[in-house]
């Protein structure tokens, strides 16, 4: 899980100084070998792992993100 977690932070992160917003950092990061990972081939896991780990993860990971650098923009 950690490893999970520093990856949804680094990319979240990297969308951030791109200057993405939320929806563009969802639709850009993949977290597919995570998934598949921790779900397998379940179907059930699957749709929990993206309504209980990739939404509320990206989202607090963006959150985050867009506090640390606020006010840090030139």
């Amino acid at each position: 899980m950690a490893k999970l977690f520093a990856y949804i932070d680094e990319q979240v992160t990297a969308g951030v100084k791109r200057g993405d917003n939320l929806d563009q950092i969802r639709e850009k990061i993949n977290l597919d070998s995570y998934r598949d990972e921790f779900a397998g081939s379940s179907r059930i896991r699957k749709l929990i792992f993206r309504n209980y780990v990739v939404g509320p993860a990206v989202e607090a990971a963006y959150l985050d993100a867009t506090a640390r650098f606020a006010g840090k923009e030139e």
